[in-house]
């Protein structure tokens, strides 16, 4: 098994979505109500949301739903000395979907997303209501065809690519990583989709010969599924100019490119048109648009603000990259979060393998990284009312689908054949044993005190 990193990471990857997808109890996740209710409408056969009034968009869904969010929701996010009551829950089991019997839900956040990062959910969901099943039994059907397609992708991501591979294994078993697979959120594919795009265009970047259509075809179309599904992760494709140093697969890099951002950014305009008349601000008083104004009217009071955020948050996000559960309220023991950022740069750092970026790949993996730390900011900060003189809102795990960028920036930079040797053994005892705290951890939060 330790010979082989996607066999362990299917492994150990499968065995924690089963175990999150039950250990966590349902709506226990950010936003997984409003996500759940999302790809319900979209199981429907139904794209926009309904638009109710100037700062309401949302969707009409069961009663039953509703109900079953709130039995089993509780009052347990920030609230730590709080458990799950599992007798105010447990009725749900028996209820009926009952679809006839309907309330209008505000679900603003997510209007404006499209369908792609939903499917997965909205199949589980169809099918739960093919079979008549209660309304809590589609939250958890959700939950496990979206970790099937998200460990699908992640698995052929490790598969394809054509050095460090041992790093991209503990990325992919990161405790937020396996958190977000094992629910409803579309972090789940969206994230899953910037490691296949990222494994693909490494892939043809370091190829000896010219790569073959299916590999080309994999780029473009997971590129164009990444920007439908999050159009913060503009900068992620950008990996496969890397390309450009080598002179085998130079041509074929710039078409690749030129078929991948050409269609994306006329998808997501069409898509941002579409979704237009329907979407309201997220947040009274935001305007995207009067915010890039004031932005471009004075970029330095902005590279100051932004700045300032990411130097007094880094420590913050470096914490959350590796796992704060829950909804944001549930951190991990420091020693875990320490140990693993140590194994990670070591077995990232030391990697002793043939291919390795040159300087200049190195850099513009790094700028592609960077820049999409910093759009991803941006974006959030778009979100908040105009001229608002702080950033707030951004999660650490919406750097997860850089974090590769930035590894394999550094891949190699002292290369050490023993370390080589001793990756394998050194990434899967750690993630095992991460997996097992993080399992600690929930049964701790949610079901009884451990301490």
């Amino acid at each position: 098994m330790l010979a082989s990193p996607e066999r362990s990471f299917l492994l150990l990857g499968a065995l924690a979505a089963l175990v999150f997808s039950f250990l966590t109890p349902p709506f226990q996740v950010p936003d997984e109500s409003t996500h759940l209710f999302r790809s319900f409408q979209i199981s429907e056969g139904q794209l926009l949301v309904i638009r109710k009034s100037q700062t309401s968009a949302g969707v009409l869904i069961p009663e039953s739903l509703m109900q079953t969010k709130q039995a089993w929701g509780q009052d347990i996010p920030f609230h730590p000395e709080v458990r799950l009551d599992l007798e105010r829950a447990w009725p749900s089991l028996g209820w009926s979907l009952e679809p006839e019997r309907r309330r209008y839900k505000d679900i603003r956040g997510a209007a404006s997303y499209s369908p792609v990062p939903y499917l997965p959910q909205a199949l589980g969901i169809l099918v739960g209501r093919l079979v008549r099943a209660p309304p809590i039994a589609l939250l958890y059907l959700a939950r496990i065809l979206n970790a099937a397609a998200a460990l699908a992708l992640c698995v052929w991501a490790l598969r394809r690519l054509p050095c460090g591979r041992w790093p991209v294994f503990l990325m992919l078993l990161s405790p937020i990583f396996c958190f977000l697979r094992s629910s409803a959120s579309p972090d789940a594919v969206t994230y899953s989709l910037a490691f296949a795009n990222i494994a693909s265009s490494l892939a043809i970047a370091f190829a000896p010969v010219l790569p073959d259509r299916r590999l080309a075809a994999a780029y473009v179309v997971s590129a164009l599924l990444l920007f439908l599904s999050k159009h913060a992760y503009l900068t992620v494709p950008l990996a496969l100019a890397v390309g450009l140093a080598n002179p085998v697969v130079k041509g074929r890099v710039v078409r690749l490119l030129l078929a991948a951002y050409l269609p994306g950014a006329f998808l997501v305009v069409a898509w941002l048109v579409f979704v237009a008349d329907v979407t309201v601000p997220v947040i009274p008083g935001s305007d995207p648009f009067a915010q890039l104004r004031f932005v471009l009217a004075d970029p330095l009071r902005y590279a100051e603000l932004l700045t300032g955020y990411l130097w007094a948050t880094g420590p913050i996000h470096l914490a959350g990259l590796v796992g704060r559960l829950g909804w944001v309220d549930t951190p991990l023991p420091v020693w875990l979060v320490i140990g693993y950022w140590l194994a990670l740069a070591a077995v990232t750092v030391l990697a002793s393998e043939p291919r390795r970026p040159t300087s200049v790949q190195r850099l513009v993996l790094l700028a592609c990284a960077g820049g999409g730390c910093l759009l991803v900011v941006t974006l959030v900060y778009f979100l908040a009312p105009v001229g608002a003189g702080h950033i707030q809102g951004v999660q650490s795990r919406y750097f997860v689908p850089l974090l590769p960028l930035a590894g394999f920036a550094a891949l190699g930079l002292r290369p050490s054949a023993a370390a080589q040797r001793n990756a394998p053994v050194l990434c899967t005892g750690v993630a095992g044993v991460s997996l097992l705290v993080t399992f600690a951890t929930l049964v701790d939060r949610y079901w009884v005190a451990l301490g």
